[in-house]
């Protein structure tokens, strides 16, 4: 298959897999799929797709840009605390880790997925996860290069955390890789999901760890230094202490 095939393949997949509809504290939150293109993908197979749903929106700078803003606010209250401290370090350079993260938003290939609570005229982004199928290395102890479908984020407001909607999402993200192992072929083998998550994100590394994620073979590890304590007239023995120094974030996948 083309790149281009395998995109809009996998694009109608997504679009198939995930519920137009979740329901949630008595609530129907209804869906919206934003994918950023590339060049080569402006063509009639995208937007024939687009036709079939509604829903289903390419980028532009008019209404995507909305969206995108409504999903970095989300962020923002996540985690923006978190990028304003690494930001130099994780994107190389001196600007704002807002306007880092909305050029890493608009990578071409990448699909968002959200859900919308509506009341009246008022509509309110309540959760979204953003992903790509792309190929990475050192996934697993093998010297091969394989697909995975990246996932960058997933993110929900306050109100509808601990509903088991993250499970949801997880779940719905696995089933399109399983479909797409089956009917896309990508040109390296399809063999899960792969994340960043900060390594200080203790409450998301449980969530993903209880789901069955591992750490990639490529991983940043933990690093322990060991140190001898200073040998006093009344100590007996020194005294080994372990030091361990974290990295900025790991790198977790799940097999599917």
């Amino acid at each position: 298959m083309e790149n281009i095939e395998i995109f809009n393949g996998f694009l109608k997949i997504v679009s198939d897999e995930f519920p137009k509809e979740l329901r949630t504290k008595g609530q129907n939150l209804k869906r919206k799929i934003l994918y950023i293109a590339s060049e080569d993908e402006e063509n009639k197979e995208s937007d024939s797709v687009i036709n079939e749903q509604d829903d289903l929106t390419k980028f532009t700078e008019g209404i995507g840009s909305k969206l995108l803003d409504s999903f970095l606010e989300i962020l923002d209250n996540n985690l923006g605390n978190k990028y304003e401290k690494i930001s130099r370090e994780i994107y190389d350079n001196n600007d704002s880790w807002k306007k880092n993260k909305l050029v890493e938003m608009k990578s071409p290939g990448l699909i968002y997925v959200s859900y919308w609570k509506e009341e009246a005229e008022k509509k309110t982004c309540a959760l979204f996860l953003s992903f790509m199928l792309t190929e990475e290395d050192f996934v697993v102890d093998d010297i091969r290069k394989f697909s995975v479908i990246y996932l960058y984020e997933i993110q929900l407001i306050e109100k509808y955390r601990g509903c088991q909607l993250g499970t949801r999402l997880i779940k719905g993200l696995s089933n399109v890789c399983q479909i797409a192992q089956v009917k896309i072929r990508p040109a390296f083998p399809l063999i899960g999901i792969q994340l960043t998550v900060f390594s200080d994100n203790k409450r998301a590394i449980k969530f993903y760890e209880r789901i069955g994620m591992k750490f990639t073979y490529g991983s940043p590890k933990d690093e322990v230094d060991k140190i001898e304590s200073r040998k006093t007239r009344t100590s007996v023995n020194r005294k080994t202490l372990k030091v361990v120094r974290k990295p900025i974030y790991y790198l977790l996948y799940l097999p599917v």
